[in-house]
């Protein structure tokens, strides 16, 4: 099913009778889920054009990477991603213990997911050369979602809280605490509207929401007739589609473009025009591709051993210079009327 995330105009999108849906995706014009235990399938968003893209694969939680062309999934103890249309199957990490939700944080190449038999999550890296373990205090972890621009993840324990934690599994605590009426199972951020979704493990208790900067929670969907659900938003930043609330979309989910990952607009993000945006890795930038004047035309600082400059004064040193044997004096810098600092 679909609906407007106010909870409005629910609708079913694909029918499947006789078998349950278990994971959910939804980006690039594509909804992906699993289907049973054997089988990962797309459709277009309203439903037509339904295809299977892999058979004999339980996709118990997808995550969708649009800008590297791949879909992830965990199948019960495996990490395992293939092309958006399914080709090229891999395995990235085979943990051999039951996992459960996954989310994605591409930018710094990680894979989040729970562990549901050791009640814990970790991080795998994109290509799986390094499994991290956080040691954070879940408990049964199911669903997992992330909001990158704030540094944060959230994921359910069930009977417990909604866990919150710094994105290398500092600073947790309890973002949501259960209730009798409802026990969080499945999570879904929107970083910019700034709020949290989630579903509930009980019948008919539907799809609730609260803003990520806390406040009383809120019914969306107030009765569903179903168990476990798992729910996806669909996030239109970076379909290449200018939407309300984006100040750019380019298209890709990468930052130090001009357009953020998160589709706001960047300033200083080519070394050499004057601004410096340590957020993209520049140390310094003084406008220029000059070497040897204080900052370099990587934006690193000049090294202190370089000749002829000094770090303590706060004018540029001169460089000397020989001509016919007289001593010429000539700045390093064409005089700007402004001084600057390394």
């Amino acid at each position: 099913m679909r609906a407007d995330v106010d909870g409005s105009n629910v609708e079913t999108v694909v029918s499947v009778p006789g078998e349950s849906v278990v994971g959910v995706a939804v980006g690039g014009g594509k909804l992906y889920w699993g289907q049973g235990f054997n089988t990962l399938r797309r459709a277009d968003l309203d439903g037509s054009n339904a295809e299977t893209l892999i058979g004999g694969t339980y996709a118990l939680s997808i995550a969708l990477d649009l800008a590297g062309g791949k879909i992830y999934w965990t199948d019960g103890v495996r990490i395992r991603r293939a092309d958006l249309d399914g080709s090229h199957l891999e395995t990235v990490h085979d943990h051999g213990g039951p996992l459960g939700g996954i989310a994605l944080d591409v930018a710094a190449g990680w894979v989040y997911v729970t562990e549901y038999s050791q009640s814990n999550i970790l991080r795998v890296a994109l290509d799986g050369s390094s499994v991290q373990d956080l040691d954070l205090p879940a408990d049964l972890p199911v669903g997992i979602t992330l909001d990158v621009p704030g540094g944060r993840m959230y994921f359910a324990n069930l009977d417990l809280c909604v866990v919150f934690a710094a994105l290398d599994g500092s600073d947790s605590g309890c973002f949501l605490p259960s209730q009798f009426e409802w026990v969080a199972h499945d999570v879904a951020a929107d970083p910019r509207a700034r709020h949290l979704y989630w579903s509930n493990k009980w019948y008919g208790t539907g799809i609730w929401r609260r803003s990520l900067d806390g406040g009383e929670s809120e019914s969306v969907v107030p009765s569903l007739p179903w168990q476990f659900i798992r729910i996806a938003l669909l996030d239109t930043c970076g379909d290449g589609v200018l939407d309300g609330g984006e100040e750019c979309d380019d298209g890709n989910g990468v930052s130090c473009d001009g357009c953020s990952s998160a589709c706001t607009s960047e300033a200083g993000v080519v070394c050499g025009d004057g601004v410096v945006n340590p957020a993209c890795g520049e140390q310094c930038d003084d406008g220029n591709d000059v070497a040897g004047d204080g900052c370099e035309p990587d934006c690193t600082p000049t090294p202190a051993e370089v000749p002829g400059w000094s770090r303590g004064g706060a004018a540029v040193a001169a460089l000397l210079l020989l001509c016919a044997s007289a001593a010429v004096v000539r700045s390093r810098k064409r005089s700007t009327g402004r001084s600057r600092s390394a």
